[in-house]
C-alpha cells in the first residue's frame, strides 16, 4: 500500500469521527457512550497504531526539528509527511473528545453544547485555534453552567 492510499485511509472515517463527537455532545444520553467511544476513543487508537506503523517506516528520513529548515527537509518525505498528518488527526480528535468530556461534566448547559460544536469543527479546521476558542467560550459561559448545575 501506498502513502497516497494510507493518507486517504487515515482521513476517510475523520467526518464519521467528528459527528459521533456532536452525537455524544447533542444527542440522545442512551446514544452517548457508544457515539463517544467509537469517535473519541477508539478512532483515535487505530490513528495512533496507524501513527507508529507509518513512522517506523518512514524512519530515518533526511531533516530533523532543530531549525525550519530540517523541519521542511524531513516533511518532504511523503512518509514523514504522512506521520505528521496522522498525528494532527490524532491530537485534534482527541482534544475535541476532551472538549465534549467538559462540556457533559458540567451536566450539558444548552448554549454551551452548541458553542461547543461551533468549536469542535474550529478544532478540525485549525486545531489549536479551536481549543483556544473552546476555552475563551468555557470560561465566558462558566458562570451559566454553574447556575445550571446549582438548580438541579
Amino acid at each position: 500500500m501506498n502513502y497516497d492510499q494510507l493518507f486517504q485511509m487515515a482521513s476517510a472515517p475523520m467526518a464519521l469521527a467528528w459527528a459521533l463527537l456532536c452525537v455524544g455532545l447533542l444527542g440522545p444520553v442512551r446514544w452517548q457512550s457508544a457515539a463517544l467511544l467509537i469517535g473519541g476513543r477508539l478512532l483515535p487508537l487505530v490513528l495512533c497504531v496507524g501513527y507508529v506503523i507509518v513512522l517506523a517506516s518512514s524512519w530515518g528520513a533526511p531533516g530533523g526539528f532543530n531549525s525550519l529548515s530540517q523541519v521542511a527537509l524531513l516533511f518532504s518525505s511523503k512518509g514523514a509527511l504522512l506521520a505528521g498528518w496522522i498525528h494532527y488527526l490524532a491530537f485534534d480528535l482527541l482534544i475535541g473528545r476532551w472538549q465534549v468530556d467538559r462540556v457533559l461534566a458540567v451536566g450539558r448547559p444548552v448554549l454551551l453544547q452548541w458553542l461547543t460544536v461551533l468549536c469542535l469543527f474550529a478544532t478540525l479546521m485549525f486545531g489549536p485555534a479551536g481549543l483556544l476558542l473552546f476555552l475563551v467560550v468555557f470560561k465566558l459561559t462558566e458562570r451559566s453552567h454553574r447556575a445550571s448545575v446549582e438548580m438541579k
